[in-house]
């Protein structure tokens, strides 16, 4: 008898609670951004234990955004990237997102550390680089805005990974390892609205940092060829 395939999220976390006016969280937007039905998804919330399928049962394998940081060294953390190595082995399409984009930068042998340069979080300007212009995600696509979050960053790229893409306080901000994975420091199942909130919790830092929170917040626009990235790896899976 053959095995029921999913693409899996990886979910190893909930979005801002100050989120709840908006529907749905890390999953539903970006399942919602992508071509195939709601059930050919299994979703897997690592962080409360629940286990990770085995590889065969795998199609795809997308990682969410989360509060939590790869260098808080959690069982759960070790576990994912474990389980990540092997699924790297099989050729199957991975995308990681955020949290997800240094979680598998950290699987696959590069560093990830909190930013020097501070919170980056707002709408913000994405450079590609040379090698994006043959890339299967963002082939024939120009520099772009794009929403941001995140507090720690991929310091040192995996061994013989490709940088796609920078921004003024992330030079790694997209990667490609192999053929078939790629990490996207950007979210692009964000809205401006929901990208708004995360300004909101960031403010604190921003105001240390000598930025104005609500210049940010004015500053945030909708990013839809950003968005189109996971439309472009939703028809590298098929169907």
């Amino acid at each position: 008898m053959s095995l029921a395939k999913h693409i899996v999220i990886i979910k190893p976390g909930s979005n801002l609670s100050s989120l709840a006016a908006i529907e749905g969280d890390y999953d539903h937007w970006i399942i919602a951004s992508m071509t195939q039905p709601a059930q050919a998804f299994k979703v897997i919330a690592v962080d409360e234990g629940e286990p990770l399928p085995d590889p065969a049962t795998v199609t795809a394998v997308l990682i969410t955004g989360s509060g939590a940081m790869v260098t808080d060294g959690s069982e759960w953390i070790v576990r994912s990237a474990e389980w990540l190595r092997r699924i790297a082995d099989k050729q199957l399409p991975v995308l990681g997102i955020c949290f997800g984009h240094q979680l598998l930068a950290y699987a696959l042998g590069g560093e990830v550390a909190d930013n020097p340069n501070g919170v980056e979080v707002g709408t913000v300007d994405m450079h590609l680089t040379d090698m994006a212009e043959t890339d299967p995600l963002f082939i024939g696509m120009s520099d772009m805005p794009v929403q941001a979050s995140h507090r720690q960053a991929v310091m040192r790229l995996p061994p013989t990974a490709t940088c796609l893409a920078r921004t003024d306080m992330d030079s790694r901000h997209a990667f490609r390892y192999g053929d078939n994975l790629w990490g996207v420091q950007f979210h692009p199942e964000f809205n401006a609205a929901i990208t708004k909130k995360y300004i909101e919790f960031y403010q604190d830092d921003l105001v240390q940092a000598g930025i104005d929170p609500l210049k940010k917040i004015e500053a945030c626009v909708e990013t839809v060829q950003a968005h189109t990235i996971l439309q472009r790896f939703s028809a590298l899976i098929g169907n």
